[in-house]
């Protein structure tokens, strides 16, 4: 989902987008046991140790263009969550001068 230009959207969208980064956060962990148990497969010449090496390379690979994709929805949702503050406060602006 793409942010929009309604406040109340982009809001929703960032605590959905929170979530997502706890569940990436515990998802570090994982990767990191796996890139450890692969490790003690190459230390003990597992005899698969070329498919190993491939298999880890493949989830590293996987998991830093999640995360490199990650980073940029949460710029992209921070800039459209500033976007449409800037608009409100612009409208509240506005408002009280043609209020006076």
């Amino acid at each position: 989902m793409e942010p929009t230009d309604d406040i109340e959207d982009v809001e929703i969208l960032k605590a959905r987008f929170d979530t997502f980064e706890q569940e990436m956060k515990a998802s570090n962990e994982k990767v990191a046991t796996v890139n450890t148990l692969a490790r003690g497969l190459l230390h003990n010449e597992h005899p698969n140790s070329d498919e190993v090496i491939a298999r880890q390379n493949q989830l590293n690979q996987r998991y830093n263009d999640l995360q490199s994709m990650a980073d940029g929805k949460k710029g992209k949702l921070n800039t459209a969550h500033d976007v449409n503050t800037w608009h409100i406060e612009c409208e509240e602006t506005m408002v009280r001068f043609l209020s006076v």
